[in-house]
């Protein structure tokens, strides 16, 4: 055991020196380069997953007994809870009991799903007031329209057989807003206005392309082109005489650029009222739509969250969940319950 140990004092120390190393030339980029370089970007996704190392260090520093690691540890859970911590602080609100709510959802259906009735099971569970579907195909579409027309009689769908299809559905009546985004999105973005408490609402759903991890100029390429589109995101909520909702698949993370560039005008009712991760990607039949043909090890189930729901401030946020598992998508639904401020 004591030669254990020797070894453990020898070895640990240079190994865990070269991690936080590391850790330390993540951050140092992060706030230097941000997502500007296509691998750094993508490793930003994935940042949360770079702090894991520092429990088993605590772990094994309460063997080999060094100050300067006990240093780092706190240096490292500092920045953690810096980027992280508010999700683990319970929300309080405060918000008049006589104020209008509204049940809001947004649900990547992944359009290969082998069961979209799972799907609208998972919706009338939920039963939101209004719904942004993503990846909608035309057996959802036809399930939608034939079991819930009376739930929803105001439906936008625009179904397809790859993943631009998009779909809106609402308890209540809404026209098209008559403005088109720019182009290059997974999907025609739907912008409409609804009528709903007196008081017209801009509802926008959006879908962003994925990256796929290859060539480095490729990822980089992708990212401008979200963070492009999360600033047509922020110029809307600018300009936007109306409150406004905003639901979808952004394909980036809370530590990304273009989510920085969204939360300019906008709130993420998960920072807002979630509490933890609320991680809604990949999950269940991952294997199938997550880095095909990998190995299980490689795609956890809930790695990372990249389903929003954001809006303007005129909503309080009084709750934000995720919605049960349809078994079916790769996503998780993203629900808020939200509280009308005032009138614009």
């Amino acid at each position: 055991m004591q030669k254990l140990r020797e070894i453990f004092k020898r070895w640990l120390p240079p190994i865990i020196w070269f991690y936080f190393t590391l850790l330390l030339g993540w951050l140092v980029a992060y706030f230097l380069v941000g997502d500007r370089q296509g691998y750094l970007a993508l490793v930003n996704v994935f940042a949360k997953y770079l702090f894991f190392p520092v429990v088993f260090i605590a772990l094994l520093n309460l063997v080999i007994r060094r100050r300067e690691i006990w240093g780092m540890v706190l240096l490292a859970l500092a920045a953690f809870l810096f980027f992280w911590g508010n999700l683990f602080v319970p929300s309080i609100n405060n918000f008049p009991a006589d104020a209008p709510r509204l049940r809001v959802m947004t649900f990547n259906t992944l359009v290969i799903s082998p069961d979209p009735q799972a799907s609208l099971d998972v919706i009338q569970r939920v039963d939101p007031d209004v719904i942004f579907i993503q990846e909608i195909n035309p057996r959802l579409a036809r399930l939608l329209q034939e079991q819930m027309a009376d739930t929803y009689p105001y439906q936008l769908l625009d179904p397809q057989d790859d993943v631009t299809g998009i779909g809106l559905l609402s308890k209540y009546p809404f026209r098209p807003s008559g403005q088109r985004l720019p182009e290059g999105w997974a999907g025609e973005p739907q912008l409409v206005i609804m009528d709903w408490a007196g008081q017209e609402i801009g509802l926008l759903n959006f879908h962003m392309w994925a990256s796929n991890p290859t060539f480095a100029y490729v990822i980089e390429k992708k990212f401008r082109i979200r963070e492009e589109q999360a600033q047509v995101i922020n110029d809307l909520a600018t300009k936007s005489t109306y409150p406004l909702i905003v639901g979808g698949d952004a394909n980036v993370t809370s530590l990304n650029t273009a989510h920085a560039i969204m939360m300019r005008n906008l709130h993420d009712v998960w920072t807002e009222a979630g509490f933890g991760f609320g991680h809604t990607f990949p999950g269940g039949e991952a294997d199938y739509s997550f880095v095909p043909n990998a190995p299980p090890w490689l795609t956890p189930e809930w790695f990372i969250r990249i389903d929003y729901i954001l809006v303007s401030d005129d909503w309080g946020v009084q709750a934000a969940y995720l919605a049960p598992y349809d078994g079916a998508s790769d996503h998780r639904g993203v629900v808020a319950e939200l509280v009308f401020l005032g009138e614009r």
